[in-house]
């Protein structure tokens, strides 16, 4: 993760691209013509636990971060 870039931001960039519809769910839309899916609003918020987790784990050197969420981390820092 780049040093200049804290969870919280992270987690506000990965907020950026969620809209919530009507029935509750969330839309996520990463800003790409005809890319987005709808989640129930509690996977989303449990999708955010475990992306701060993993991190926190990483960053106390307790476990290494999976090549998923190493993926995931990349897209939000090099969204805009």
């Amino acid at each position: 993760m780049k040093e200049e870039m804290t969870t919280k931001d992270l987690l506000d960039k990965f907020d950026h691209f969620t809209r919530v519809t009507d029935t509750g769910n969330v839309i996520i839309h990463p800003n790409l013509p005809y890319n987005h899916i709808e989640l129930n609003a509690n996977f989303v918020a449990r999708l955010k636990r475990e992306l701060e987790t993993k991190i926190m784990m990483a960053s106390a050197e307790i476990e290494k971060l999976d090549a998923a969420t190493m993926f995931t981390i990349m897209m939000l820092e090099d969204s805009f």
